[in-house]
């Protein structure tokens, strides 16, 4: 009976601990992060991470194998656009344009010998012919009157008939000569010749310029990658070269930003490499439309600072753009607003109680709300709308 006694004792005991410490717990008070309204002026900021994205450095590659002849630059060097950084053996595509270029010499001087000397010649034939053409025309019809009235013989006559025959194939075979000269004659012949030469002779001109590593624009030699007397092979990396302008960042925004982006917005950037110093920038590209996955805008920034040399290629860190300025405004955090049924609420702090106040407020950007429809000092609580109408307890005040 004692042992009964006491096992229902402990029982009944820990029951009513239970019960007390329920009880204690239904009417406790629940904390809630809060923040103070309190009018000010207010510098939206656009914060997102960003990569530097050009200039790229540029890789030139060898078209051919041949012989590093000479190396005109250094590594770290700077280079003004259309100068020679390396010079690759070109003594055979020199030798094919010179003989290129003669034979296009050669062909013109046989041209304008033909224009100047053979022409004329032929049309001065061509006269000569023509007038004993007509002479042995007219020989021709007196000889017909005589055999007519009796004056020469059959014989005669046929003689004058392949004359005047001689006279006229002779004369429209010249004719036939100089009418097709130009289309289909010598002359047409080395006019082909000629722009077959020209191209040849441009060809090897290419040729003798891809011996010829220039760089492409003004900027600075990263790498010299061979030697001089060493041998390159095909699409080798002969040099790396970068322009000289200024740094372009990409970032990618929340596109709910997209209404404070303008180009010329200033913006401070830090990079992982140098995360104690700011650098200076500029918006000088915003978007044409929204990468429909990531429901974001891409934005790009221009370095203008004069320790810009530190910078390099790929870098990564973040930029902060200076978007939009507001005066003496109630600024609430995203994390005070509270949706239900597409409205937009706050719990306001009362009477040591929560109450949900539905209110019109203006979005700035992604994470920030104006209001005028509560007044400076009052107190809004970071707690589940539920908890309307019950006690709570103030716990940590965020700033604004």
């Amino acid at each position: 009976m004692k042992v009964k006694s006491k096992t229902l004792f402990i029982v009944s005991f820990a029951l009513i601990i239970i019960a007390i410490f329920i009880v204690f717990s239904i009417s406790k008070p629940q904390k809630a992060d809060f923040i103070t309204l309190k009018r000010q002026d207010f510098k939206y900021t656009i914060l997102a991470n960003c990569t530097v994205d050009y200039p790229k450095p540029l890789d030139i590659k060898s078209t051919s194998e041949s012989l590093v002849k000479a190396i005109y630059k250094k590594e770290g060097e700077k280079v003004k656009k259309g100068e020679i950084i390396i010079l690759l053996d070109d003594s055979e595509e020199i030798r094919r344009l010179k003989i290129a270029s003669n034979n296009i010499i050669s062909l013109n001087k046989k041209i304008k010998n033909i224009k100047n000397v053979e022409l004329p010649n032929l049309y001065e034939k061509e006269k000569e012919l023509k007038l004993d053409l007509e002479l042995a025309k007219n020989d021709l019809s007196r000889a017909k009157d005589l055999y007519e009235a009796g004056g020469i013989s059959k014989s005669d006559l046929e003689k004058i008939q392949k004359n005047y025959g001689i006279k006229l194939s002779q004369y429209n075979q010249l004719k036939n000569t100089l009418d097709n000269y130009e289309s289909s004659g010598v002359l047409a012949e080395l006019n082909i010749q000629i722009e077959n030469a020209k191209i040849e002779y441009e060809d090897y001109k290419k040729k003798v310029e891809e011996k010829r590593i220039i760089s492409p624009f003004n900027g600075k030699i990263l790498n010299i990658n061979v030697q001089k007397g060493e041998k390159t092979s095909l699409q080798k990396v002969l040099a790396t070269v970068i322009e000289d302008t200024n740094w372009l960042l990409v970032m990618n925004v929340d596109q709910r930003e997209l209404g404070l982006l303008m180009n010329g917005l200033k913006a401070n950037v830090k990079f992982d490499a140098y995360p104690e110093e700011i650098f200076s920038a500029y918006v000088t590209y915003v978007c044409t439309q929204i990468d429909k996955e990531k429901g974001t805008c891409e934005v790009r920034l221009e370095i203008k600072d004069q320790k810009a040399n530190k910078i390099k290629y790929g870098m990564s860190g973040y930029a902060e753009i200076y978007a939009k300025s507001f005066s003496n405004v109630l600024i609430i955090p995203q994390r005070f607003v509270k949706q239900s049924k597409q409205k937009n609420y706050v719990v306001l702090y009362k009477n040591n109680r929560a109450y949900i106040t539905n209110i019109n407020l203006t979005r700035i950007g992604e994470n920030v709300f104006l209001t005028e429809d509560l007044k400076e000092g009052d107190i809004l609580l970071d707690i589940d709308i539920k908890q309307s109408g019950k006690k709570v307890s103030l716990s940590k005040e965020v700033k604004n």
